[in-house]
């Protein structure tokens, strides 16, 4: 039986204890070990315990999915302490203020044909409730959105809040080798739509607490 608490301001609920560990698991750790001699795999960053990673992410994403198949076979991005403010908000995004945790990549051509352009957030809502629009100094800090800006799920009613620059920029190198690792750009139909993903953030409660970004590409990636 996995223990679990509530999550602050949420009727979510997440484990806190590691679950009994999957056979998949294991092809999940020898990809980021493979990683870690090629650049090839399922993951992108690295802990110095690759499985206790692996383990915060099943147990974080069995919590918040609920399908333990999913988990598996779906792409995960799981930003983390080296991108803390970052990962932080799209914790509080997902977790506390019901943004969703399944998400889809989106070229800038389809976001502009739906009329989502880079800086949308500039001009939405008041600075009441959008605190990108109160003025802040651009060298220092950024305006981060999630769901994300490159996906389908990303423009106006996303979460927004300003952070450190260096975080942002990093989420966004990290995401991006994530996309091309586990090929997320091309279309799987005639629609034009891409492959879900799966948000988990495994970031800890301040930096140095918790766990480097890592991705995870898919079962089928494993192989």
């Amino acid at each position: 039986m996995i223990a679990e608490d509530t999550v602050p301001g949420s009727t979510t609920r997440r484990p806190t204890t590691a679950p009994e560990e999957e056979p998949w698991v294991g092809k999940a750790v020898a990809a980021l070990q493979q990683r870690r001699r090629v650049q090839k795999g399922g993951y992108l960053d690295l802990d110095l315990d690759p499985r206790r990673t692996i383990m915060k992410i099943v147990t974080a994403c069995r919590a918040l999915v609920g399908n333990d198949e999913e988990c598996e076979s779906m792409p995960i991005f799981a930003p983390g302490d080296d991108v803390w403010a970052a990962a932080n908000h799209d914790s509080d995004a997902i977790y506390g203020r019901g943004q969703p945790a399944i998400l889809n990549y989106a070229s800038k051509d389809s976001n502009k044909a739906r009329g989502v352009v880079d800086g949308w957030y500039e001009t939405y809502g008041n600075a009441d409730v959008n605190e990108c629009m109160r003025g802040y100094d651009t060298k220092v800090l950024h305006c981060d959105e999630y769901p994300f800006m490159s996906t389908a799920q990303g423009g106006p009613g996303a979460s927004l809040r300003v952070i450190n620059r260096t975080d942002n920029i990093k989420e966004g190198a990290r995401l991006e080798g994530f996309y091309n690792t586990c090929d997320l750009k091309n279309p799987i139909d005639d629609q034009g739509d891409t492959k879900k993903f799966i948000v988990i953030p495994i970031q800890g409660p301040m930096r140095g607490f918790g766990f480097n970004s890592a991705a995870w590409c898919g079962s089928e990636a494993a192989e």
